[in-house]
């Protein structure tokens, strides 16, 4: 089965640790797809929101991340970008909490939907997130600053749910 979105270097915002997590972002969009064509109704359905939370999760990490970089280098257009991504987090919650109450949601109009949002997320407001970063290279004005992020993941269980919320703290060095 070939690839329902491929990655390429035309979606490349030039700063590598973004990249590699859009191509990660690529290959869970790619995982949902699959899933659309498994026969089994009931399967289908377990394994689509299983790889929907993992790709919220993920998404998640990820946001946590490009955040983090714009607020350490100052990118004058953190807010906007911000409030694209709690839209996107508002929208896809919606439909997670539509999937798990068995409420319609197509998932094939699903998968369509997050690659529509990711390569155009990716293409418009990360490019530009990306030029802003290479023009701070190039005026050496973060030749003193390696993105590497440290991702430290807590888990705490709700003794009186009995649920676990998992949570994430950045550090950028």
């Amino acid at each position: 089965m070939h690839n329902f979105v491929a990655w390429s270097n035309n979606y490349s915002v030039s700063v590598s640790l973004i990249d590699s997590q859009h191509k990660k972002l690529i290959k869970l969009t790619n995982s949902l797809y699959a899933v659309c064509g498994e026969k089994n109704s009931d399967k289908r359905h377990a394994v689509f929101l299983k790889c929907v939370q993992d790709a919220v999760d993920y998404t998640g990490y990820h946001f946590g991340t490009e955040e983090i970089v714009m607020k350490k280098l100052g990118y004058p257009f953190y807010e906007k970008h911000y409030r694209e991504h709690q839209d996107f987090v508002a929208k896809v919650v919606g439909l997670m909490d539509d999937l798990k109450t068995l409420t319609y949601v197509n998932p094939v109009s699903f998968v369509h939907f997050l690659k529509f949002w990711v390569l155009n997320h990716i293409a418009k407001t990360d490019r530009e997130m990306g030029n802003y970063i290479m023009q701070q290279r190039q005026s050496n004005a973060l030749s003193h600053i390696t993105l590497k992020i440290k991702k430290v993941r807590s888990v705490v269980e709700d003794p009186f749910s009995r649920q676990q919320t998992v949570s994430y703290q950045y550090k950028i060095k």
